[in-house]
C-alpha cells in the first residue's frame, strides 16, 4: 500500500530589472530591492493558461531566508547572501538584503552598485489560491497563502516592477497591468484546504483535487466522491496490498500509517526512545528514530496534506500546534512520548506497601462493597439423596472507594523548536515517581492510622486477635506468636482460616536488625533452617519500632488498592496551551485503598 500522495504546490520565480543607480550602501554591504510585486503575470499551467497574482498581504516568512545566484542552490557558495528584512508598501514587497563579505564575491559587490548586475528575482510557494475566471474568459489565480524561501541575483529582467530601489522614486510602467482585487471567501479558502486534507488521507492525486475546487463541490459532495474513488480504486487493485512501510525486518504486512492513531502513537514511542534509549521500538516507530522535534513535525503535517518546503522549524511547530487550526497529529505523538516515558518510570519506581496488597479495578467512583463469605470455609458431605447444603454470601461491610488527584504541566514551543527533550526525560519521569510515592503514602498513612473497620474496632484490635498484648523486638519468640495468633483466626463461620505469614513489616529504624534476623531464620545451609520463612519489607514511612506481620495477598484479602477500570497507574491528556504557547500536560491519577480484613495482618508495637 503506497504512502499518500502529499499535494505540493509548484515552486515559482520572478524576474525583474533593478533600474536606476543602486541603494548600495558599502559600509554595511546592504541594498534595497523590490522582489515581489501584485503585477499579473502569464503562467502556463497543465490544466490551461492563467494570469497569477501575488497578493502581498498574505505573504509569509520562511525563517532566513537566504540571497542566492541565479537559483542555484547545489552548492554552499551559491548562498551570497541573506535577507536582512521584509517590508510590505502598497502592492509592493521591498526587502533590505546583505551581501556575503566574501572574497569571491568583491566583483558583484561592484557590479551591483555600478547597476551592471540590476535584476533580482523571487522563489516562492504557493499554498492556496483564489481562481477565477471572468465573463471574457480570463482566468486569474490569486496566490492568498504563499511563502517566500529565497530571493537570487540574476542577469536576465523580467517583471518590471521588482527590482534593486534606485535612489530615486520609482515610478510604475504605464504598460503595467493593474493587479486586481482579489474577493477573499473565508469558507471557499477553507473548504478547499479541507479538500487538501482529504485527499492526502485517500491518497488522491492533485488532479483530483483540482476537479471538485473548479466544480465548487461541498465537502459532504467531496467525501462522497472520495468513497466513490477508492472503490473504483479498490476494484482494479489485486489483494492482498503491502504496506509501503511494511518493516523489511519482519517480512510481512507491515503497520499502516495511514491511520492518525497508530501514526501518532508510533511517533510518540520513536520520540520516547530518543528519552529512553533501553525502549524497544516497534517496527512502526523504526522509521521516525532520530526526526527531530521540528522534524516529527514537519512530518506530521506532510501527512495532514500540508506544503511545508520554505517553512522554517518555528513556523512548522507553530502550525503543528496550532489550536483548533492544527492539520496536524504533532500534539498526540508528544502525547504518547510523554506517556510511554511516564508509564516506563512508574513501573520502574519503588512501590513501598504494594507488593502486599491486592489490586483491583473499580468500573466507577461509587464506594464499593466488599462481599464476604461464610460457611464456605469447609465442604460438607452429600448424602445418598444428594442433597449439597447451602452456604450463605453476605456484604462483608468494608468498602473501597476512588479519588482523583492531578497535576497540570506545559511545555513551550521555544522547546520544541529547540529540540529540548530534557521535559520529556526529566518531567514525566518525576511525575512518575511521584504518582508511585503518593500511592505508597496513602498506603503506609492508612496502615499508620488503625483505621475503623465495619465492626466498629479498629484494625488491630485484642478483639480482632491481630495485636500483640505487649510490645516486643522482632525475634523467634515473637515472631512465633504473631504467627500463632494468624494460624488461628476464623471466619464469620468459626471456621478455621489457616493463614500464615508471608511477610514481615518494618520502618527504617529496625532494618538492619531485621536483615539479621532473617539471615538467622533462613541460613545460606538448608540443615540450619529455622521453621519461620518471611520476606522482609522495609517501608520508610514506619516510625519508631513498630513491625507487622501479613499474609500471601494472593491467597486473603487485606490491604488493597484500586485504580480506575483499564486506567491503571496515572494518565496523561493534553491540550494545545492558551496560557502556555506550547502544549500543555495533565497528569491524572484514580487511585483509593482500605483494608478488606483485618485478619491477614498482625501488629506488634515493639519496644
Amino acid at each position: 500500500m503506497n504512502a499518500p500522495a502529499l499535494i505540493e504546490p509548484e515552486t515559482f520565480t520572478r524576474r525583474a530589472p533593478m533600474g536606476g543607480a543602486a541603494t548600495w550602501d558599502e559600509k554595511s554591504r546592504t541594498f534595497r530591492a523590490i522582489v515581489a510585486t501584485a503585477t499579473p503575470v502569464l503562467r502556463r499551467g497543465w490544466d490551461g493558461d492563467y494570469m497569477e497574482v501575488l497578493n502581498v498581504a498574505c505573504v509569509e516568512m520562511a525563517g532566513s531566508v537566504p540571497f542566492l545566484n541565479a537559483h542555484r542552490t547545489g552548492q554552499i557558495g551559491d548562498v551570497i547572501g541573506r535577507v536582512e528584512r521584509v517590508e510590505r508598501k502598497g502592492d509592493k514587497l521591498e526587502a533590505v538584503i546583505r551581501l556575503s563579505g566574501r572574497a569571491d564575491l568583491e566583483g558583484l559587490a561592484r557590479d551591483i552598485a555600478d547597476g551592471v548586475v540590476d535584476a533580482v528575482s523571487a522563489g516562492y510557494v504557493v499554498a492556496d489560491w483564489l481562481d477565477e475566471t471572468a465573463e471574457d474568459g480570463t482566468r486569474t489565480k490569486t496566490a492568498i497563502k504563499w511563502t517566500l524561501v529565497e530571493v537570487s541575483a540574476v542577469p536576465v529582467p523580467a517583471d518590471p516592477n521588482a527590482r534593486i530601489r534606485s535612489k530615486g522614486t520609482m515610478t510604475t510602467p504605464e504598460t503595467t497591468t493593474p493587479a486586481p482585487e482579489p474577493r477573499l471567501r473565508a469558507d471557499r479558502i477553507a473548504t478547499d484546504l479541507e479538500l487538501r486534507g482529504l485527499a492526502s488521507v485517500a491518497n488522491l492525486d492533485a488532479a483530483w483535487v483540482n476537479e471538485q475546487i473548479e466544480a465548487g463541490v461541498t465537502m459532504r459532495v467531496a467525501r462522497e466522491r472520495a468513497i466513490d474513488a477508492l472503490s473504483d480504486r479498490q476494484n482494479r487493485e489485486q489483494p492482498p496490498t503491502v504496506s509501503h512501510y511494511a518493516d523489511a525486518g519482519v517480512g510481512g504486512v507491515g503497520p499502516d500509517l495511514r491511520d492518525p492513531a497508530t501514526r501518532a502513537q508510533a511517533m510518540g514511542e520513536a520520540l520516547a526512545v530518543r528519552a529512553m534509549p533501553d525502549l524497544t521500538p516497534s517496527p512502526a516507530a523504526r522509521q521516525f528514530i532520530g526526526l527531530s522535534l521540528p522534524e516529527m513535525a514537519r512530518e506530521s503535517l506532510r501527512w495532514a496534506g500540508v506544503d511545508v518546503r520554505g517553512m522554517s522549524a518555528g513556523q512548522v511547530v507553530t502550525r503543528s500546534l496550532g489550536g483548533l487550526h492544527s492539520t496536524s497529529d504533532f500534539a498526540n505523538a508528544l502525547a504518547s512520548a510523554a506517556f510511554a516515558v511516564l508509564r516506563k518510570s512508574y513501573e520502574s519506581a519503588p512501590s513501598g506497601l504494594k507488593p502486599l496488597a491486592r489490586r483491583m479495578e473499580l468500573s466507577d467512583f461509587r464506594a464499593r462493597s466488599i462481599v464476604g463469605l461464610s460457611g464456605f470455609s469447609a465442604l460438607e458431605k452429600v448424602n445418598e439423596a444428594g442433597e449439597f447444603k447451602r452456604g450463605t454470601i453476605h456484604d462483608g461491610g468494608e468498602t473501597i472507594r476512588l479519588e482523583t488527584f492531578g497535576r497540570i504541566f506545559g511545555v513551550t514551543r521555544q522547546v520544541i523548536v529547540n529540540d529540548d527533550l530534557g521535559w520529556l526525560v526529566d518531567v514525566p519521569k518525576k511525575l512518575a515517581v511521584a504518582a508511585a510515592n503518593f500511592e505508597a503514602q496513602q498506603l503506609a498513612g492508612l496502615l499508620a492510622s488503625n483505621p475503623k473497620m465495619s465492626d466498629g474496632k479498629a484494625l488491630f484490635h485484642s478483639d480482632h486477635g491481630n495485636l500483640a498484648s505487649s510490645g516486643a523486638a522482632p525475634s523467634e519468640t515473637s515472631l512465633s506468636a504473631a504467627r500463632l495468633a494468624m494460624r488461628t483466626q476464623k471466619d464469620e463461620a468459626q471456621q478455621l482460616l489457616g493463614l500464615a505469614p508471608r511477610f514481615l513489616v518494618v520502618g527504617p529504624e529496625l532494618e538492619t536488625s531485621a536483615e539479621k534476623l532473617m539471615a538467622q531464620i533462613t541460613p545460606a545451609e538448608t540443615e540450619n533452617a529455622q521453621p519461620i520463612k518471611l520476606s522482609l519489607v522495609v517501608e520508610p514511612r514506619i516510625s519508631g519500632k513498630e513491625w507487622y506481620v501479613a499474609a500471601d495477598p494472593a491467597i486473603v484479602d487485606g490491604l488493597a488498592y484500586a485504580h480506575l477500570q483499564s486506567e491503571p497507574g496515572p494518565q496523561i491528556e493534553h491540550r494545545l496551551g492558551f496560557d502556555v504557547d506550547g502544549i500543555e500536560f495533565k497528569v491524572r491519577l484514580d487511585f483509593g485503598c482500605a483494608f478488606l480484613d483485618f485478619r491477614p495482618w498482625f501488629h506488634n508495637p515493639g519496644q
